[in-house]
């Protein structure tokens, strides 16, 4: 996140916090985006306008699977450069 503004004033003190994006439910649609945070979080939702407003994109993925139907879950972002989105690892069934 690289701004805010009067429309969004409980995002300032959020202003140099790293997000990835992703996507919830297949219910709310592509233009809900979530942000999921550091410690692998879904803590709030956006949408294009504002993430293009608000927000310098760091890295494009090449996913196609934009609900994570068959997608390992988001476990957080590396806090240090260069960022790295963590994925969870599937628990092994015996």
């Amino acid at each position: 996140m690289v701004r805010y503004d009067y429309n969004t004033p409980g995002w300032k003190d959020e202003v140099g916090n790293v997000y990835c994006i992703g996507y919830y439910r297949k219910q709310d649609g592509l233009d809900s985006l979530w942000l999921v945070d550091t410690d692998g979080k879904y803590c709030q939702t956006t949408d294009k306008d504002y993430l293009l407003k608000f927000f310098e994109i760091l890295k494009l993925g090449d996913t196609t699977d934009y609900y994570g139907d068959n997608s390992p879950s988001i476990s957080g972002i590396t806090k240090i450069e260069p960022y790295s989105v963590l994925e969870e690892v599937p628990s092994k069934q015996s």
